[in-house]
């Protein structure tokens, strides 16, 4: 199992958590960025800090009887983001036609402005989709590239990059010009390569059977693949 020890290791830092943690409320980015500058320990010192690791703990109210280890099909919000859709949910239900319409959905564009301020960037440098087919899709119908624009293509998680290759061969064929690629977890150990850089913030080996040496199979496990790709 990936422990934590191996993830700040990955990162030589624990800078590399920065992003991690922002995420889960961006608007505090400046202080986890000072918080986390206070730490100069090694990464098996991080890794055993229990009180380091109990704001992220706090972040999200999953079952604690449970270990999930699959969040490649979908995976727990953290509770700000709960709150919010709640919030959202009431304020909607207050009266539909008006707070939907006329107040909320109007708003989205202002949610992409804030998201661009929260990491740095333009607001036409963000797009929200809800996952690789989807962003796919927006570039096929509704993004265009310019000759020469760059790009850098990034994903959450790497395994058998046919995702990742096949929004490089979209961007080809705009001719634009890819200037790297990003993931937050390559599982496949680095034996993924494509025809750019490849950054990932955390490499891991995913063990793999045979169908006949996987000792789940062995058990009567039923087949589960995650992610957003189906079995076929």
């Amino acid at each position: 199992m990936y422990n934590r020890r191996q993830f700040f290791s990955t990162f030589g830092r624990p800078a590399g958590a920065l992003f991690a943690l922002a995420v889960l409320d961006p608007l505090k980015i400046n202080e986890i960025r000072a918080e986390l500058s206070s730490y100069n320990s090694e990464p098996e010192e991080i890794a055993a800090d229990e009180s380091f690791w109990f704001k992220v703990q706090q972040a999200f109210t999953v079952d604690r009887s449970l270990i999930n280890l699959n969040s490649g099909g979908v995976s727990p919000s953290p509770a700000v983001i709960q709150e919010s859709v709640k919030r959202y949910l009431d304020y909607s239900n207050t009266a539909p036609v008006y707070t939907m319409w006329r107040i909320l959905e109007p708003q989205r564009e202002v949610v992409r402005t804030k998201l661009a301020r929260a990491f740095g960037c333009d607001d036409e440098e963000i797009a929200i989709t809800r996952n690789a087919s989807e962003g796919l899709e927006t570039c096929q119908f509704g993004f265009d590239l310019k000759k020469g624009e760059k790009v850098l293509i990034v994903d959450d998680i790497l395994t058998t990059g046919k995702s990742v290759q096949e929004v490089i061969d979209l961007v080809n064929k705009y001719n634009a010009k890819i200037v790297g690629l990003g993931v937050l977890l390559d599982r496949s150990g680095g034996k993924v390569q494509f025809a750019y850089p490849l950054k990932p913030l955390a490499s891991v080996v995913a063990k793999t059977y045979k169908p006949e040496e996987c000792p789940l199979c062995k058990e009567g496990k039923p087949l589960v693949k995650p992610g957003s790709r189906k079995i076929t």
